[in-house]
């Protein structure tokens, strides 16, 4: 009985032995496992440690821009002026210096005790510098990778694209300043800040787009006047340095509707654009001025600077073969110019005398009827065009400002062809009928004589009629 526990103890001694002697074995779903949580680990522990080390450079720029702002303002107080950016650009307003733009480089820092140090931790290039025209304001900028701009000063800074940085690419980077609000500007598309010897950047004249910091609220984008109202508006420096000038002006006050009126300025930069108070008067499209009807219209400057920037007056007076004349029924008619003046283009058709009065003698229809009234106008007696007037060239029926025309008048009026709806015949008393619809035009003059230039179908003539006969009328302006 011993004996059989003794060997049965042993033999479990043995495989426990062998148990834990013999080699252990991952599953492939372990191993593949294992391999993915390594890795998971391994991008995170890289992506935070990559995250320290930008926050880390952008803490060394922050203290880097500081401590060289504040040399400088030692050097300020020490010489009366602060060193000159190297290698800078002149940024100019109207032709007038804003400021001087590029670098703290080896010089300026070597000046305030700094050389070996201050320079962009990932970059290893110089912080940009900017000082105004009369070396007694400073700005820096640096970009910055993560770090929250808000709590800085953004300034404009001037990048012309040919002289803008292209070893370093600054796209995705946080442009930030600490200074004074001089202005920064940086290209729109790269960031990159200006900078080159002898380059001069005139802000109001700039094609190329830059975007100017002011401050963390405060920035512009554009090119021209748009960014040089952005200096004018916002830089500590440009208010002292550009007053405004000028005004913007008409060619022409009063004009006649059709004719065209250019806008010219002498402003410190021109205004982006104008208004029209009335744009059935006249439109604007750039600098140039459409007129169409009679009337006054007021023309203000949006934007720019300009010492005098209220708005002027157009009146845009008649204009033939633009203008319409309305009559006393409110029919609208086009005018034209033909021989001895200008001309209602259509055959008159109005039912009152201009004061509202009513005729002596109805009018007729052409060829008797209605529905012809809206295109071949109306038939009259001479006794009723002339509103009982005698005087050749008088108003009579026509608007205000117009006439029957006289004999010379309708007589020049033959310069002109008339088209199908311009024959509207007319209505003989003699016959008591209406003659020549859609064959011969018929206009009636003042002349007391009775004539009328008749259109036979070829050319025209002068006639003379009776009072008591219907033909057309066609007034003429004074």
């Amino acid at each position: 009985m011993d004996t059989k526990n003794t060997i049965y103890n042993k033999n479990l001694h043995i495989r426990q032995y062998k148990k834990l002697t013999s080699p252990q074995w991952f599953t492939l779903v372990e191993l593949v496992v294992t391999i993915a949580i390594i890795s998971i680990l391994s991008v995170v522990g890289f992506t935070s440690l990559w995250g320290h080390f930008a926050s880390a450079r952008d803490g060394v720029r922050l203290a880097d821009m500081q401590s060289i702002y504040g040399q400088l303002n030692i050097t300020l107080g020490k010489n009366g002026e602060l060193p000159m950016p190297e290698n800078y650009a002149t940024i100019t307003l109207s032709g007038n210096i804003i400021s001087y733009q590029w670098i703290a480089g080896k010089s300026i820092l070597d000046m305030i005790g700094f050389e070996w140090a201050w320079r962009d931790p990932k970059d290893n290039t110089y912080y940009t510098y900017t000082i105004n025209s009369k070396k007694s304001k400073a700005q820096i900028m640096a970009h910055f990778e993560e770090y929250d701009v808000t709590k800085l000063s953004m300034i404009p800074n001037i990048i012309p694209k040919t002289y803008a940085a292209s070893v370093i690419d600054y796209t995705g980077r946080i442009p930030g300043t600490i200074g004074k609000k001089i202005g920064i500007i940086i290209d729109s598309t790269t960031l990159a800040p200006v900078y080159g010897t002898g380059v001069n950047i005139e802000l109001t004249t700039t094609t190329t787009p830059y975007t100017a910091y002011f401050n963390s609220t405060t920035k512009e984008s554009g090119t021209g006047s748009v960014l040089a109202d952005a200096f004018i508006t916002n830089s500590s420096v440009s208010n002292s340095t550009v007053a405004a000038v000028g005004t913007f002006n008409l060619s022409s006050t009063s004009i006649a509707a059709g004719s065209g009126v250019t806008i010219t300025t002498t402003c410190t930069s021109a205004p982006a654009s104008y208004t029209s108070s009335d744009t059935s008067v006249a439109t604007i499209s750039g600098t140039n001025i459409t007129t169409l009807k009679e009337g006054t219209t007021t023309i203000t400057p949006v934007w720019g600077t300009c010492a005098d920037v209220a708005p002027k007056t157009l009146t845009v007076t008649f204009g033939c073969g633009t203008s319409t004349i309305s009559d006393v029924d409110n029919n609208v008619y086009e005018t034209e110019f033909a021989g001895a003046g200008c001309w209602i283009k259509t055959n008159f058709r109005a039912t009152k005398t201009p004061t509202g009065g009513s005729f002596a003698s109805s009018p007729k229809s052409a060829n008797g009827n209605s529905s012809n009234d809206s295109t071949y106008g109306l038939l009259y007696k001479w006794s009723t065009i002339m509103n009982g007037s005698n005087t050749e060239g008088a108003q009579g029926i026509c608007p205000n400002g117009w006439h029957v025309p006289t004999r010379t008048e309708v007589d020049s009026y033959k310069v002109l062809i008339p088209t199908g709806i311009e024959l509207a015949g007319g209505w003989d008393s003699g016959s008591s009928s209406y003659t020549d619809f859609n064959i011969d035009s018929y206009l009636w003059s003042s002349k007391s004589d009775y004539s009328i230039n008749n259109y036979n179908g070829t050319s025209w003539v002068m006639k003379n009629k009776t009072s008591s006969d219907y033909y057309s009328l066609r007034c003429i302006k004074d």
